[in-house]
């Protein structure tokens, strides 16, 4: 039960985590969304 409690919390802040990301950095993150989407990733990484 505690196992299950602790793997929900964890993807709460995964989720979490992730939505400030998406707010802190919107317009790289769709950017790379996108790239990933159209599978040219590598061809147009900025890093």
């Amino acid at each position: 039960l505690i196992v299950e409690k602790n793997k929900e919390i964890e993807a709460i802040w995964r989720i979490d985590a992730l939505h400030k990301v998406q707010k802190a950095y919107p317009i790289a993150f769709v950017s790379i969304i996108t790239h990933c989407l159209n599978g040219t990733a590598a061809e147009h990484s900025p890093w």
